[in-house]
């Protein structure tokens, strides 16, 4: 009951809060935020999947939540509307699958700045009709969207790693080229994280020091969200809680 009610109340005030993990995988590898290369090095390790079957076991097994929320979503927001989605930080595409299974007639791309996990996803026939590329969003050339043209574009938690300023590029790119984007946030935070955050600091502090955890990502509130929408002259419209994911609307107002 406590994990539903965290997020909504994160609507009393504008928390960013940063995320690590203590994997030695990866903290060995370097210092600072999670990078490209990282974020590989934890899907090689953990993805089990190796062809069709396997993969429907794994995406209807342990990434089970991820699918009942897409599913839970594709219910209340119409996708229907829409020719064609863009989605970013597709990582395993078991939310584009679920998606396009249900509207196969919507064009859809699906894009990681992972080139490990597209080529895997590739070799999958049950992904067939998804269109996969690898993207860096924060690589894009000044003025030329990937995504541009396009009716939609989505996320399902790439947001945490980016930092405010990062998050508020994309949204700007989001502004001027008139594409809506339906962020769903697997890491949204709320007091009840928040005060956790600041009472697990001097530890942290200590262990960052000595390079046993690394930053992963940010965790925001859902007011937090709102401000940067503002900033970004976005109207941001909540559309709920789906499996663990907080979604919303951005798009022009």
């Amino acid at each position: 009951m406590l994990s539903e009610l965290e997020p909504w109340s994160g609507w009393l005030a504008s928390l960013c809060v940063p995320g690590y993990t203590a994997d030695a995988n990866v903290v060995n590898r370097g210092e600072g935020v999670f990078k490209a290369e990282d974020w590989s090095i934890a899907r090689q390790r953990d993805l089990p999947w190796n062809d069709d079957e396997s993969y429907l076991r794994y995406i209807f097994g342990r990434e089970g939540i991820n699918v009942i929320g897409a599913i839970a979503l594709a219910q209340a927001f119409d996708f229907g509307r829409y020719r064609s989605i863009w989605e970013i930080g597709c990582g395993d595409m078991s939310q584009a699958y679920i998606i396009h299974r249900l509207h196969p007639g919507i064009r859809y791309v699906a894009t990681d700045l992972d080139p490990w996990v597209i080529d895997r996803c590739a070799q999958l026939s049950i992904l067939g009709g998804i269109e996969k590329k690898v993207l860096n969003v924060l690589s894009m050339p000044a003025g030329q969207a990937a995504f541009a043209g396009f009716d939609l574009l989505m996320s399902w938690g790439m947001e945490y790693a980016l930092d405010d300023q990062q998050f508020l590029s994309l949204l700007a790119t989001v502004r001027d080229y008139r594409v809506p984007y339906l962020m769903c946030s697997a890491t949204t935070t709320g007091l009840g994280k928040y005060l956790r955050y600041l009472l697990r600091m001097p530890r942290r502090a200590r262990l960052i020091k000595q390079r046993q955890v690394r930053l992963t990502g940010w965790e925001r509130s859902p007011l937090h969200f709102y401000r940067l929408a503002r900033r970004a002259r976005l109207h941001m419209t909540v559309i709920g809680r789906f499996g663990y994911h907080f979604c919303a609307l951005f798009e022009r107002a």
